[in-house]
């Protein structure tokens, strides 16, 4: 592709300079620019060895957060410093129109490091290297001169549908906005989610739906302001809108239906962050509630993500939905030679001191009926944390009831089977065959 005009116009001056500037010179300036950065280089190295070594003896040096930047930009701040030196140099010994390569160096390094700087205030590497790289190239351009040139030349680069036109310039612009306000949306984000999380008045259900409802209108605003300030008229997108709603309808009803499910559970707050749940084999806590999944925390450690539609579509058991309280009943059975009520009283007494077992109420043994081979007990007790498991305390109290009993010498049971034989059978014990008598 060919350059226009002006811009060919400006290089081929800047071509006609360095042919008519003296060769010597050019030829100390490199010089002197490759002595400062091996310079520079060693000098950076050593310094930033001691340096990481005094930060290193002192755990609470205010400096410690920030020794990776400081390290990261030593090398460049000394070559920095002996660049404008050796401009300055040059300056008193020479005409000003003989230090152009050093100017532009010193002006180029100083930018860098400007910018770097500035940029330091986003925390995200990938993101920061990337507005670093772009600022520089653009300042790089307009130390140069030749920004106007590549603005009208990337301007030039553009083709049109309908009444929308796109340029490379306007999608760069789009790219650069749109990184700014992705960085200012995460942002406002956090500080949103902090303001949310830190409020006493709002339900976890309700905070998790807040935050959630802010986040997509920040990322709505960030893309209507990105299209607006590169002069994309937004009815134009009118097409398009109906193309992804056609799109909805006959490949993303799933997800949808997820989204739509996970909003009307943050509305009518039936399940909430905390909350103990089962749905079908899977028993444990909610850990997290997202527009398109639920995030459950089973016994074992395993995180089951759970589309929000289940949730809405199948019976779910909510262990804490409006009291945290449950009551939990171990079944066992005493033999018949057994006082009942003594039985009462010791497994009342000897199981109740349990610490996850509430006091109010009490826990209690109740008679359920009378066995075939037992009388038939049962033991009743509420807890507060279902969390802390069910499987775990209901055997710490079958552990603690053997134990009781077992003290007292008192029976647990089996089923037994008495087998009546008439007079005049005669029983073959080997099992062969039973004959009359």
């Amino acid at each position: 592709m060919e350059l226009p005009a002006n811009l060919q116009s400006y290089l081929d001056q800047i071509s006609a300079f360095i042919q008519r500037a003296t060769g010597t010179w050019v030829i100390y300036q490199g010089l002197a620019i490759l002595v400062a950065a091996l310079c520079s280089y060693l000098f950076a190295k050593s310094l930033s060895r001691r340096l990481e070594t005094y930060l290193g003896s002192h755990e609470g040096h205010w400096l410690r957060s920030w020794k990776r930047e400081i390290l990261e930009r030593v090398s460049p701040a000394i070559f920095l410093v002996a660049i404008w030196l050796l401009l300055a140099l040059f300056r008193g010994i020479t005409w000003s129109g003989n230090t152009l390569i050093l100017s532009t160096v010193a002006k180029l390094t100083t930018a860098w490091i400007v910018i770097n700087i500035l940029a330091t205030v986003i925390r995200n590497r990938f993101l920061f290297r990337l507005v670093s790289i772009t600022l520089w190239i653009i300042a790089s351009l307009s130390i140069l001169r030749v920004l106007p040139q590549v603005t009208a030349w990337l301007d030039g680069m553009s083709f049109s549908f309908g009444e929308v036109r796109l340029s490379a310039l306007i999608v760069l612009k789009a790219i650069a906005i749109l990184a700014i306000l992705a960085w200012g949306v995460g942002l406002l984000g956090r500080l949103a989610d902090r303001g949310v999380a830190a409020s006493k008045d709002i339900s976890p259900s309700m905070k998790v739906l807040i935050s959630k409802l802010v986040r997509i209108f920040l990322v709505a605003a960030a893309v209507l302001l990105t299209l607006s300030s590169v002069g994309i008229d937004l009815t134009a997108f009118a097409i398009f809108s109906g193309a992804v709603g056609v799109g909805v309808g006959l490949g993303l009803q799933k997800t949808v239906s997820n989204f739509v499910s996970g909003i009307s559970l943050l509305l009518d707050k039936s399940i909430k962050p905390g909350d103990v749940i089962s749905v079908g084999e899977t028993f444990g806590w909610i850990t997290q509630l997202n527009t398109r999944y639920t995030s459950v925390i089973t016994r074992d450690g395993r995180e089951h993500l759970i589309p929000n539609e289940n949730l809405i579509t199948q019976e779910v058991v909510n262990w804490s939905y409006s009291n945290r309280n449950i009551r939990l009943e171990i079944p066992f059975g005493v033999g018949y030679g057994s006082d009942p009520h003594a039985v009462k009283k010791l497994v009342e007494s000897a199981v109740g001191q349990h610490e996850r077992i509430l006091a109010s109420p009490p826990p209690v043994v109740h008679f359920i009926r009378f066995g075939e081979s037992s009388l038939d007990m049962s033991y009743r007790f509420w807890i507060q944390d279902p969390a802390g498991g069910l499987a775990n305390i209901k055997s710490d109290i079958l552990f603690a009831i053997w134990d009781v009993l077992k003290e007292n010498n008192i029976e647990i049971p089996y089923a037994k089977r008495d087998l009546y034989v008439p007079d005049g059978i005669k029983v073959d014990i080997s099992g062969a065959k039973a004959q009359p008598g």
